[in-house]
């Protein structure tokens, strides 16, 4: 969190600028937070001298990094355009505020920033819920609302395609390691008065299974001794930043808000100096995977670890980002065996390679816990569930067309059949229109993303996870931890959770003849029921064998910490 000091300083030095109301003034707290944030990345950029702030009001909530700029003297006011990008007399104009240095000095830096509207209580960044193609293709954009399952079909064959082309179109050959640094000598020693600091590099403070382990790593790095900065890659309402430790050694650096990405190495190599970082944690972040050559060559001691989760069809994602830098990394962990063959296959990394589940640690005197499932044979109702967002890769419109074709075979058999879909995103209407033609509006709930989703869990007999791709879901988890039968694509790493008799084919018209065949056998062949439960159960336990994702990091962190004190 940032200082009250620092808060206090841009409030006492700034005063209330000039043309702004007391409700926008930056004796508003909310504003006076966001001054100090903006002095937090240039007063660490800039720490010689005392800097100007010129600062405009943003009409989005969403901050506009881009559009910073940094001049080397000193503006009054932007009285031009072109100076500032503003003017002086626009509206938007909220008005100036040093910081840093001493007023004797002079000023010798001038930052303009645009500052994000208050986000209302409860608001958060619109949500796209429904595809758009723009002019690209028409065709695309009919046959979604016409014929959603033909969609995802076309769709199929498309990444598949891109699957096959991958490796021309995308460099996997690791980079060479720096030996030393390209861009100039090093210009100071860490600042080791402050106590050791960890960097965490999240992709977005946002929901999502990446996002959860980073949230998570926070809290073990704090637990282990670090003093946490957090930075987000993509510029975002952050909505889930409230969820941070509150806790004076945990600070979230708004780098996405107000710092250009041009000048984002120069702000790590002044921050490591700065703040002591012995360690930096990438959670799907671009902007640090493509700093790693200048700032491990200007910081050979710094570990860098990151976390990958899942293989994108069209390029790899990250795991092949990550790979394409394996030589400044010092360890890779990942979520699933699956990946750790990946690093090995393609990149011949095994040695850094570390394993780590996205479950709570278990220790050996731990007894089993058998799990419980809800569904048995022969009853006459059955709830099933989808959790995820409605985005692409998740694929909503084949459980629409699910239960559509398990409705006629229930009505016949006088089963009672219920739909739980939780999640928003590009698809919702889409489904929405589903749920509408087909007649489903009774049999099927939609819930908002933040949903009681192990309270839904609880009531369904079935999870639904129709995905074209995946790493291994954290849903999956999550639904035998609460009594649900997990049924899958098999797709990535699937299989190291769910049995083979559960296990469904990608191609999406396939997917929903076995899901409904499937669901309906399980309903009915309580001998099949039972082996798929006790199949289930014994993957569960093979897992819950593997070392946790706290044990492999929490470890990682305390021995990084033990080495800090001999450098």
């Amino acid at each position: 969190m940032l200082s009250s000091d620092l808060i206090d300083q841009c409030y006492v030095e700034g005063g209330e600028p000039d043309g702004m109301d007391d409700a926008d003034t930056l004796r508003d707290d909310y504003y006076r937070e966001q001054a100090a944030a903006i002095h937090r990345i240039y007063g660490t950029l800039y720490p010689e001298g005392r800097n100007r702030y010129l600062l405009r009001r943003l009409d989005s909530p969403v901050g506009d990094a881009a559009g910073t700029k940094i001049l080397a003297r000193a503006v009054d006011k932007p009285e031009t355009s072109e100076v500032a990008g503003f003017h002086v007399l626009d509206e938007a104009y909220m008005g100036t505020y040093e910081a840093g240095g001493s007023p004797e000095d002079g000023v010798a830096m001038t930052i303009t920033a645009g500052i994000p509207h208050r986000p209302p209580q409860g608001e958060v960044a619109p949500v796209r819920t429904s595809p758009e193609f723009g002019n690209r293709s028409r065709l695309a954009q009919w046959l979604v609302w016409k014929s959603p399952v033909l969609f995802e079909q076309v769709k199929y064959y498309y990444e598949q395609r891109s699957l096959r082309f991958r490796p021309e179109r995308h460099s996997f050959s690791p980079v060479k390691r720096a030996t030393s640094h390209p861009f100039g000598s090093l210009t100071g020693p860490r600042d080791t008065s402050k106590s050791p600091s960890i960097l965490i590099g999240f992709h977005w403070l946002e929901t999502g299974g990446a996002e959860k382990l980073a949230f998570d790593s926070v809290n073990w790095a704090l637990q282990a001794g670090f003093r946490v900065l957090i930075v987000a890659d993509v510029p975002e309402v952050q909505r889930l930043a409230s969820k941070l430790p509150d806790d004076p050694n945990v600070e979230f650096i708004r780098l996405d808000a107000y710092l250009p990405r041009w000048q984002l190495f120069d702000f790590l190599e002044a921050l490591v100096r700065a703040e002591n970082v012995r360690a930096m944690h990438i959670h799907h972040s671009t902007g640090l995977y493509d700093n790693l050559l200048r700032i491990k060559a200007a910081f050979p001691d710094l570990v860098v670890i990151d976390s990958t989760h899942i293989i994108e069809h069209e390029n790899g994602g990250f795991p092949r980002t990550s790979g394409v830098w394996s030589n400044y990394i010092d360890y890779h962990h990942v979520i699933s065996r699956e990946l750790a063959a990946f690093y090995l296959d393609v990149f011949g990394q095994s040695q850094k390679v570390k394993l780590g589940r996205m479950l709570p640690p278990r220790s050996d005197a731990e007894p089993e816990i058998e799990p419980v499932f809800n569904l048995e044979a022969g009853q006459r109702t059955c709830r099933l569930a989808f959790i995820g967002r409605m985005v692409h890769q998740k694929r909503a419109p084949l459980v629409v067309d699910v239960m559509r074709r398990l409705q006629k075979w229930a009505k016949g058999q006088n089963i009672n059949l219920h739909l739980d879909m939780v999640g928003t995103g590009a698809y919702l209407e889409i489904v929405r229109a589903m749920i509408g033609k087909e007649k489903l509006g009774a049999v099927v709930t939609l819930h908002p993303a933040d949903a009681d989703v192990p309270s839904i869990l609880r009531k369904s007999d079935i999870l639904l996870i129709p995905s074209s791709n995946e790493g291994l879901t954290l849903v999956g988890y999550e639904a035998i931890g609460n009594g649900a039968i997990p049924i899958s694509t098999d797709v990535g790493g699937q299989d190291e959770l769910i049995p083979e008799e559960l296990l469904l084919p990608a191609e999406p018209r396939k997917c929903v003849r076995a899901a409904e065949a499937l669901i309906v056998r399980l309903m009915t062949d309580s001998e099949f029921l039972e082996k798929c439960k006790s199949s289930v159960a014994s993957k569960y336990h093979d897992l819950r064998r593997d070392p946790s994702a706290e044990d492999v990091l929490t470890s990682l962190y305390r021995d990084i910490l033990e080495g800090s004190k001999t450098t």
